[in-house]
């Protein structure tokens, strides 16, 4: 089992919405797809990092050492990294998770972090102001 002292929660919360029946967008919620262990990094060295390594590039950093359905080297693939939310699944195949983005959240030491477009922000939870331009989008 491997034990994890000093990591980062990973919180998708971007592009958390979707339409219903009557095509009224509304909001999904949040969720925590991993932990990565950030080592001795700390502050913006430990949010860069797990940013960094939770992007597709060339793989898919969630789907393991092998990438499915063929068993390629994941070039993405890092040990870091714990998923805890479920892979997709559509059709018999497993997708990985989306790379994190601008609007996601990182928690870090009990602190919750937005994804900014340059950087992070220091926010309240993890759905302020992106329900605000959910509605916007829908009125």
């Amino acid at each position: 089992m491997k034990i994890i002292t000093n990591f980062v929660s990973v919180v998708h919360s971007a592009f958390n919405f979707d339409y219903d029946k009557e095509g009224k967008l509304f909001t999904t919620e949040p969720k925590l797809v991993a932990l990565v262990d950030v080592a001795d990094r700390e502050g913006d060295s430990a949010l860069e990092y797990v940013f960094c390594v939770t992007q597709n590039i060339e793989g898919s950093w969630s789907q393991g050492e092998e990438l499915e359905p063929y068993g390629d080297q994941n070039p993405d693939y890092n040990s870091a990294i714990t998923v805890v939310e479920p892979l997709p699944k559509d059709n018999g195949r497993t997708y990985g998770h989306r790379s994190t983005s601008v609007g996601d959240r990182l928690v870090f030491n009990g602190t919750i972090y937005r994804v900014a477009s340059s950087g992070f922000e220091i926010v309240k939870d993890f759905v302020e102001n992106d329900e605000r331009k959910v509605r916007a989008l829908s009125s």
